[in-house]
Order: C-alpha cells, then sequence, then structure tokens
C-alpha cells in the first residue's frame, strides 16, 4: 500500500512538469493558470 502511494505521488509530480513546460512553451499566461488549476 505504502508503495502504490509512493509511485503515484511521482506519477502526478511528473505530469505537473510537463504541464508546466508546456505553458511555458505556450504563452507566459498559461504558465501561471497552470499552478492554479493543478492547487485546486
Amino acid at each position: 500500500m505504502k508503495h502504490a502511494n509512493n509511485s503515484r505521488m511521482p506519477a502526478k509530480r511528473q505530469f505537473a512538469d510537463a504541464s508546466e513546460s508546456k505553458g511555458k512553451t505556450t504563452n507566459a499566461t498559461a504558465k501561471p493558470k497552470t499552478p492554479n488549476l493543478h492547487r485546486a
């Protein structure tokens, strides 16, 4: 169970990283919007 949770955390973090990277390449305005959605 602990292993599953640990595996899920890094996967979610990688996804957020990819989203932020895309936002940076797309537009500076998209960057701040991505972190806000993830926080909510």
